[in-house]
């Protein structure tokens, strides 16, 4: 049984469909290609669609910000995402399990490293800033850097203290 879920993403391309165990992402990767799935062409399409659409429900200049879709946008999208995702359940059969989460990024969400925060939350976790939208691993990809700066920063002042200070006494001895 392969676990995806259905759920698109802002910078995630034509793709709706996300690996949610090892086993369905060693098959498929996490992003999941729609021409690997066994779904016809014209559901392809429609969930392609579906996805390009997506990228206009996020204010590109400014993240932070609500989405500048209407409530009569957001629920036309989430009405056609629901109609896809049943679409999918039928054309994917028994082997697949499906979640759809389109009602919870549609309710005022942000999905950061596949947790769904309220943008509230969000807001509140971090100063109003431009953000790096690329499926959520941005903030944790600096941080990584960040912390990897300061280890060798720290390598770095420890060598020149060895070097000045211990070196010498060692020397002497």
């Amino acid at each position: 049984m392969y676990t995806l879920k259905f759920m698109p993403d802002w910078g995630a391309g034509k793709s709706c469909l996300w690996s949610m165990d090892d086993v369905t992402a060693k098959k498929y990767g996490w992003l999941i290609n729609l021409n690997d799935l066994p779904i016809s062409e014209q559901l392809q399409k429609k969930i392609a669609s579906l996805a390009e659409e997506y990228q206009s429900a996020l204010n590109w200049d400014s993240p932070l910000d609500p989405s500048p879709w209407t409530n009569t946008q957001k629920e036309e999208f989430r009405n056609k995402a629901n109609e896809i995702y049943i679409e999918l359940v039928k054309e994917l059969g028994p082997d697949y399990n499906v979640t759809n989460l389109i009602d919870k990024i549609m309710d005022d969400t942000e999905c950061i490293d596949g947790v769904i925060y309220s943008v509230q939350d969000y807001k509140n976790s971090f100063s109003k800033r431009q953000v790096t939208v690329n499926g959520g691993y941005g903030l944790k990809n600096r941080i990584l850097k960040i912390a990897t700066t300061v280890i060798w920063i720290l390598l770095a002042i420890f060598l020149l203290c060895f070097a000045v200070i211990i070196l010498p006494k060692l020397i002497r001895i």
